[in-house]
């Protein structure tokens, strides 16, 4: 589950902050309310920070992979030359931190898409609704 939704779950917050902002707008001109334009923005806002929030902690990471370092030099004592261990476990350390980088790039991006989108539709939702209003709504 976590590997799915790291390569598709942003394209999915993505597509649903864009389906709820057109979809609440519409659903609030449809049903001739369109003050409630915005809300469908606001849903869109509040499950892309959910994304952001929630998703993994790095510092904790990096930290963990830190300890995991020194334990690995202290049982290492007499086997291997404790720089040769920390050698290794930096290049790996430095792998693993670049491909991290690459995906907090992408998720930068679609997470700030999906704010984007979701901010304009919630601060001018109502507005959209109502110039649509005469179109859709099922009050007429």
């Amino acid at each position: 589950m976590k590997k799915w939704f790291k390569n598709y779950g942003l394209l999915l917050v993505l597509f649903l902050s864009i389906i709820s902002s057109f979809g609440g707008t519409f659903l609030s001109a449809y049903l001739g309310s369109p003050d409630d334009g915005g809300r469908g923005g606001a849903l869109a806002v509040a499950l892309a920070l959910f994304c952001l929030f929630a998703t993994r902690n790095y510092g904790a990471e990096l930290y963990k992979e830190l300890l995991d370092l020194t334990k690995e030099i202290q049982e290492s004592e007499g086997k291997q030359e404790p720089e040769t261990v920390l050698r290794n476990y930096v290049e790996v350390l430095e792998a693993r931190l670049n491909m991290d980088a690459r995906s907090l790039k992408w998720q930068n991006y679609y997470l700030a898409f999906s704010t984007g989108i979701g901010t304009i539709f919630w601060g001018f939702g109502d507005w959209f609704a109502a110039w649509i209003v005469p179109f859709v709504s099922c009050q007429n």
